[in-house]
């Protein structure tokens, strides 16, 4: 992911990592023109819908809208969550 950013000749990357105090944690956010995209990176084929409970923290942060987001991981094609996210194949990134 880094390595496209880089090919596209931006520098400074919107490119996070979540995680406070209650070890609450967000694999990776996405900013773009002020929407955050959480991520979550999973070695499974069955993603669940706990998986996409710290995507709700990033709701309060102020001037940030909260876009879909998505659960990398072992499934065979894309498939719809709760709350408008997604659970997306390794491959497809």
């Amino acid at each position: 992911m880094i390595k496209s950013y880089y090919n596209d000749g931006q520098v400074n990357l919107p490119l996070y990592y979540y995680r406070d105090k209650d070890k609450n944690e967000i694999d990776l956010i996405i900013e773009e023109a002020g929407t955050l995209y959480p991520v979550e990176v999973k070695a499974t084929s069955d993603p669940q819908k706990a998986m996409l409970r710290a995507f709700d923290l990033l709701k309060k942060i102020p001037d940030r809208k909260v876009g879909s987001g998505a659960v990398v991981c072992l499934v065979k094609d894309i498939l719809a969550m709760a709350g408008g996210n997604f659970a997306i194949p390794f491959d497809m990134i």
